[in-house]
Protein backbone atom coordinates (compact mmCIF):
# COMPACT_ATOMS: atom_id res chain seq x y z
CA UNK A 1 0.00 0.00 0.00
CA UNK A 2 1.20 3.20 -0.54
CA UNK A 3 2.07 5.53 2.15
CA UNK A 4 0.38 9.04 2.44
CA UNK A 5 2.58 12.55 2.42
CA UNK A 6 2.82 14.39 6.02
CA UNK A 7 -0.23 17.18 6.74
CA UNK A 8 0.92 20.04 8.84
CA UNK A 9 -1.40 21.61 11.35
CA UNK A 10 0.10 24.50 13.14
CA UNK A 11 -2.69 25.71 15.13
CA UNK A 12 -5.31 23.37 16.63
CA UNK A 13 -8.07 23.74 19.38
CA UNK A 14 -5.19 26.43 21.11
CA UNK A 15 -3.25 29.12 20.58
CA UNK A 16 0.66 28.04 19.58
CA UNK A 17 2.25 29.23 22.92
CA UNK A 18 0.33 30.66 25.87
CA UNK A 19 2.44 33.65 25.80
CA UNK A 20 0.18 34.46 22.51
CA UNK A 21 -3.17 34.04 24.14
CA UNK A 22 -1.69 36.28 27.93
CA UNK A 23 -1.41 39.26 25.33
CA UNK A 24 -4.67 38.33 23.81
CA UNK A 25 -4.61 36.10 21.36
CA UNK A 26 -5.97 36.03 17.74
CA UNK A 27 -8.79 39.08 20.02
CA UNK A 28 -6.18 41.23 18.90
CA UNK A 29 -4.98 41.72 15.25
CA UNK A 30 -1.15 43.47 16.64
CA UNK A 31 -0.60 39.64 17.59
CA UNK A 32 -0.47 38.44 13.85
CA UNK A 33 2.73 39.22 13.16
CA UNK A 34 4.01 36.96 15.49
CA UNK A 35 1.38 34.04 14.23
CA UNK A 36 2.71 34.38 10.71
CA UNK A 37 6.30 34.20 11.54
CA UNK A 38 5.66 30.99 14.24
CA UNK A 39 4.31 29.50 10.53
CA UNK A 40 7.18 31.03 8.62
CA UNK A 41 9.83 29.49 10.57
CA UNK A 42 7.96 25.75 11.02
CA UNK A 43 7.89 26.32 6.88
CA UNK A 44 11.64 26.61 6.64
CA UNK A 45 12.44 23.77 8.99
CA UNK A 46 9.52 21.29 7.82
CA UNK A 47 8.07 22.32 4.16
CA UNK A 48 10.67 20.39 2.41
CA UNK A 49 9.02 17.29 4.13
CA UNK A 50 5.57 18.78 4.22
CA UNK A 51 3.40 18.90 1.86
CA UNK A 52 0.02 19.92 3.10
CA UNK A 53 -0.89 22.90 5.59
CA UNK A 54 -3.29 23.74 7.49
CA UNK A 55 -2.70 27.14 9.44
CA UNK A 56 -5.96 26.33 11.98
CA UNK A 57 -8.07 22.79 12.50
CA UNK A 58 -11.71 23.91 12.75
CA UNK A 59 -11.18 27.28 13.31
CA UNK A 60 -15.01 27.95 14.44
CA UNK A 61 -15.14 24.98 16.29
CA UNK A 62 -11.83 27.30 18.35
CA UNK A 63 -14.16 30.01 18.61
CA UNK A 64 -17.64 28.43 19.21
CA UNK A 65 -16.20 25.93 22.11
CA UNK A 66 -13.89 28.97 23.74
CA UNK A 67 -15.83 31.81 23.27
CA UNK A 68 -19.29 30.67 23.05
CA UNK A 69 -20.00 27.83 24.76
CA UNK A 70 -17.33 28.02 27.25
CA UNK A 71 -16.15 24.55 26.59
CA UNK A 72 -12.62 24.56 25.42
CA UNK A 73 -9.74 27.18 26.47
CA UNK A 74 -10.25 30.38 27.61
CA UNK A 75 -13.84 28.69 29.07
CA UNK A 76 -16.02 32.13 27.56
CA UNK A 77 -19.34 32.23 27.22
CA UNK A 78 -21.55 33.74 25.22
CA UNK A 79 -18.91 36.19 23.90
CA UNK A 80 -20.33 36.17 20.12
CA UNK A 81 -18.76 39.48 19.02
CA UNK A 82 -15.28 38.40 20.36
CA UNK A 83 -15.82 34.90 18.84
CA UNK A 84 -16.55 36.58 15.89
CA UNK A 85 -13.41 38.99 15.72
CA UNK A 86 -11.02 36.17 16.13
CA UNK A 87 -12.83 34.25 13.77
CA UNK A 88 -11.91 37.49 11.09
CA UNK A 89 -8.51 38.10 12.70
CA UNK A 90 -7.95 34.19 12.31
CA UNK A 91 -9.03 34.40 8.27
CA UNK A 92 -6.35 37.37 8.18
CA UNK A 93 -3.90 35.63 9.69
CA UNK A 94 -4.22 32.72 7.15
CA UNK A 95 -4.33 34.54 4.34
CA UNK A 96 -0.36 36.27 5.01
CA UNK A 97 0.52 32.82 6.19
CA UNK A 98 -0.70 31.50 2.64
CA UNK A 99 1.33 34.36 0.55
CA UNK A 100 4.55 34.53 2.56
CA UNK A 101 4.68 30.11 2.51
CA UNK A 102 3.78 30.33 -1.09
CA UNK A 103 7.24 32.73 -1.91
CA UNK A 104 9.10 30.62 -0.28
CA UNK A 105 11.34 27.45 -1.12
CA UNK A 106 8.30 24.49 -1.82
CA UNK A 107 5.74 27.13 -1.37
CA UNK A 108 4.89 26.59 -5.40
CA UNK A 109 3.78 22.78 -4.55
CA UNK A 110 2.74 23.01 -1.19
CA UNK A 111 -0.83 22.60 -0.26
CA UNK A 112 -1.95 25.48 2.36
CA UNK A 113 -5.89 25.55 4.28
CA UNK A 114 -7.46 27.32 6.67
CA UNK A 115 -8.93 24.08 8.04
CA UNK A 116 -9.05 20.30 7.58
CA UNK A 117 -12.65 20.75 6.96
CA UNK A 118 -12.56 23.96 5.02
CA UNK A 119 -12.90 27.32 5.89
CA UNK A 120 -16.52 27.66 4.66
CA UNK A 121 -18.56 24.55 5.61
CA UNK A 122 -16.93 24.50 8.96
CA UNK A 123 -17.81 28.43 9.46
CA UNK A 124 -21.27 27.58 8.48
CA UNK A 125 -21.58 23.62 10.91
CA UNK A 126 -20.56 25.97 13.82
CA UNK A 127 -23.41 28.72 12.86
CA UNK A 128 -25.86 25.78 12.75
CA UNK A 129 -24.54 25.01 16.23
CA UNK A 130 -25.92 27.54 18.00
CA UNK A 131 -28.93 28.03 16.26
CA UNK A 132 -28.70 30.18 12.84
CA UNK A 133 -31.01 30.33 10.41
CA UNK A 134 -28.42 30.91 7.87
CA UNK A 135 -28.64 28.44 4.83
CA UNK A 136 -25.73 27.24 2.45
CA UNK A 137 -25.12 24.62 -0.13
CA UNK A 138 -21.17 24.39 0.33
CA UNK A 139 -19.28 21.61 0.56
CA UNK A 140 -15.97 20.94 1.04
CA UNK A 141 -15.25 19.77 -2.38
CA UNK A 142 -15.23 23.43 -3.21
CA UNK A 143 -12.49 24.03 -1.10
CA UNK A 144 -8.63 23.95 -1.73
CA UNK A 145 -7.82 20.96 0.03
CA UNK A 146 -6.44 18.44 -2.24
CA UNK A 147 -5.32 15.48 -0.71
CA UNK A 148 -3.17 13.05 -2.10
CA UNK A 149 -2.36 15.24 -5.16
CA UNK A 150 0.08 14.17 -8.18
CA UNK A 151 2.73 17.16 -7.45
CA UNK A 152 2.70 16.53 -3.32
CA UNK A 153 3.30 12.56 -4.08
CA UNK A 154 5.58 13.35 -6.70
CA UNK A 155 7.78 15.93 -5.33
CA UNK A 156 7.81 14.45 -1.41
Amino acid sequence: SQVSPPFSTTAAAAAPLQWFEDRGGFADPSNLPAFVNYCTIIFQEYGFRIPFWATFNEPSCFCLCGHIMGLWSPGQRGRVGKAGKILGNMLKAHVQVYRNLKQMPYGDVAQVIQSVRGFVVNLWLGLQCVGSSGNSTSSSSGSNVSSGSQTGQQMY
